[in-house]
């Protein structure tokens, strides 16, 4: 049957070229080319689009595809002079685009500090050693007390001032030590804490990274409006950090609180506007 097939069509041949006419499986239609396709195995016309021979059931392979036409070369080479996305962006992972976006918009820990404000700048107050000092006059009034009563007056007043000196000189020694040995000072991005009074050490903490603001007071520290404030971040070197002795701690850890509320606000609509 295959030889039938290659007899009809070298008679078709010789007879054109007799004729004179052309023979040309390739049949143009208006301003489409129709390509034509026959069976591998019988050489009957495969109908456009079959997948199967209509005349002896042949399966026709997908990869008996037709033969390229003249349109089929310009779309390829409208193809190639398509143009080529930029590498620098639309091929980068999408973490890394987004991280430059936050870059770029001010977003991120890269932030530049030329819009930072201070808003509060403080340390140790020395009202929060009222308590030692009321325990400091406690011991000299009872130590004082003891050696009046079981020594002359000679002795226990050398006594008594000996024992004011030790305990008022402690207590004033400590206080001294604290207001110079911490200072605080909060913007509106940044914690920042200095600690050290021969050698200073300063560590920041983001705003955006404090995860928890709460503060403790005594008795008597409720009594002249100080605290300590308890701040808890994501900090590698910090995670929890003690403000000790602050004067109006409620204040203060209110506005702390605040500021890192809104800074992650802003952080917030940064990343949505990318």
């Amino acid at each position: 049957m295959r030889r039938e097939w290659l007899g009809d069509r070298m008679l078709a041949i010789a007879w054109s070229a007799a004729d004179g006419s052309d023979f040309n499986l390739c049949q143009s239609e208006g301003s489409e080319t129709v390509t034509t396709r026959f069976c591998d195995q019988c050489g009957a016309e495969i109908v456009a689009g079959a997948v199967f021979c209509q005349k002896c059931g042949h399966r026709i392979d997908a990869d008996q595809s037709p033969p390229q036409t003249d349109s089929e070369p310009e779309r390829a080479a409208e193809d190639d002079a398509a143009p080529v996305p930029d590498a620098g962006h639309d091929n980068a992972a999408p973490e890394e685009y987004l991280a430059e976006k936050i870059r770029a918009s001010g977003g991120g820990k890269t932030t530049t500090t030329k819009d930072e404000k201070q808003l509060w700048e403080g340390g140790y107050s020395g009202k929060a050693m009222l308590g030692n000092w009321i325990v400091a006059a406690l011991v000299v009034i009872i130590v004082s007390a003891i050696t009046f009563y079981f020594f002359s007056a000679s002795t226990g007043l050398y006594t008594t001032l000996i024992v004011l000196v030790i305990a008022f000189g402690v207590v004033a020694f400590q206080l001294m030590y604290r207001k110079l040995n911490v200072h605080y000072v909060v913007t509106n991005q940044r914690l920042i804490h200095r600690l050290g009074v021969m050698r200073r050490v300063t560590d920041r903490i983001e705003m955006i990274d404090i995860d928890d603001v709460t503060f403790e007071q005594g008795l008597v520290q409720r009594m002249v409006g100080v605290g300590n404030i308890k701040v808890m971040s994501s900090d590698r070197t910090h995670p929890i950090l003690w403000l000790k002795g602050i004067a109006d701690v409620q204040h203060i850890a209110a506005l702390i609180d605040d500021t890192r509320r809104d800074e992650r606000r802003r952080r917030g609509l940064h990343i949505e506007q990318i």
